[in-house]
């Protein structure tokens, strides 16, 4: 006879779920049963940045010495003779004051110089009466002397009224504002009728052999990076021409939007007028950053919350490599922790996994998943 116990539906049940658990605990995550396909992805070698960046500003032809002019003396203007783009030869009245007071000043020195000569002629009169009688003891040497002394006072009285009037004179004179070489009206400052200072000036002018300067606004990284003397490209697209400027000035107070003036010297060329546009073509270096720097497409470089990294490529797998984020350009994105060659995903890294198995594409293939 059989001591076979047939078992209970509940002991079945148990052994059953046992087993199960069993053979899920070998198995481990349920993902890694599923194996991933490998995924095509786009890579590049990582390069030494250079730190070069190419930036256009766009200028104009300016004349490199316009001065102004003003008058000397305070007065209203009651006429101008020259008006913007306007040409005069050296010597031309360019505008005019109001002289009336300065003409009252001469006419008063004058008044006053008349006196004075007859008062000398009388001085001297006396005292060459009283010095004939010297001698004769019908005059003391005192009275002499004090003739004397009288007439070289009226002497030195006259000759400082004829030098305020040639002062007065010249106040005068610089009531007529007057070219001081050949050249051409720039800028009319005032009008007719308005009252200037003097100092103040009225017109800006430009010398017919004044050299030419092109003018940009550059930003302050752009700034930094230049220095008096230095040769850069300029494009003049009205001529189709390239040619050399060399930076003459450099702006220390910013303009507009941190943009600060730039001056380059222009060569000598009779067909580079002022008021032409300017393309500087800038290409700077930044030295501080060379050598261990690489830039990258945005999409190759993966942020964490506790880490910053890239995937490189090894055969068919791809590793993760921690870097450094310098900085995010509109170029790419600046890192540090690369060396030369390494081969560096680009595109496709935010859907791999450390050590995923891939299929390597060259950069003109488009078979990868956005």
């Amino acid at each position: 006879m059989s001591n076979f116990c047939p078992l209970s539906s509940s002991v079945k049940h148990f052994i059953s779920l046992l087993f199960v658990s069993v053979a899920l605990s070998g198995c481990g995550n349920s993902d890694d049963l599923v194996e991933r396909p490998p995924r095509p992805v786009i890579w590049q070698e990582a390069e030494i940045w250079s730190g070069e960046t190419a930036s256009t500003y766009v200028g104009r032809v300016e004349n490199a010495e316009a001065p102004r002019l003003a008058f000397e003396v305070t007065g209203t203007i009651t006429s101008m003779q020259v008006d913007r783009g306007d040409a005069f030869n050296r010597g031309d009245v360019l505008a005019q004051l109001n002289s009336r007071v300065y003409d009252l000043d001469v006419q008063r020195a004058d008044a006053a110089i008349r006196q004075a000569r007859a008062q000398l002629v009388n001085l001297e009169t006396d005292y060459e009466r009283k010095a004939a009688l010297e001698g004769t003891g019908a005059i003391s040497r005192a009275m002499i002397d004090a003739a004397l002394s009288a007439r070289d006072a009226a002497r030195s009285t006259l000759n400082e009224l004829e030098a305020s009037k040639a002062q007065a004179e010249k106040r005068r004179s610089d009531t007529v504002l007057k070219a001081p070489s050949d050249g051409r009206v720039v800028r009319r400052l005032v009008e007719p009728g308005t009252t200037v200072s003097g100092g103040q000036p009225v017109l800006e002018i430009s010398a017919d052999d004044a050299p030419l300067q092109a003018t940009f606004l550059v930003a302050e990284t752009a700034l930094a990076r230049m220095s008096l003397g230095d040769a850069y490209r300029i494009d003049l697209p009205s001529l189709q021409k390239t040619v050399t400027g060399t930076v003459r000035e450099l702006g220390q107070t910013a303009e507009t939007s941190l943009t600060f003036p730039a001056g380059l010297a222009l060569p000598q060329d009779d067909a580079i007028r002022a008021g032409m546009a300017a393309e500087l073509v800038f290409a700077g270096q930044d030295s501080q950053r060379q050598g261990d720097l690489f830039l990258l497409p945005k999409p190759a470089v993966q942020t964490a919350p506790s880490r910053t990294y890239v995937a490189e490529l090894t055969g068919e797998t791809v590793g993760f490599r921690d870097v450094e984020l310098v900085e995010v350009r509109d170029e790419g994105v600046l890192a540090r922790g690369l060396t030369p060659g390494q081969r560096i995903v680009v595109r496709g890294t935010a859907q791999l996994k450390d050590g995923d198995n891939v299929v390597p594409l060259d950069a003109e293939s488009r078979r990868f998943p956005e």
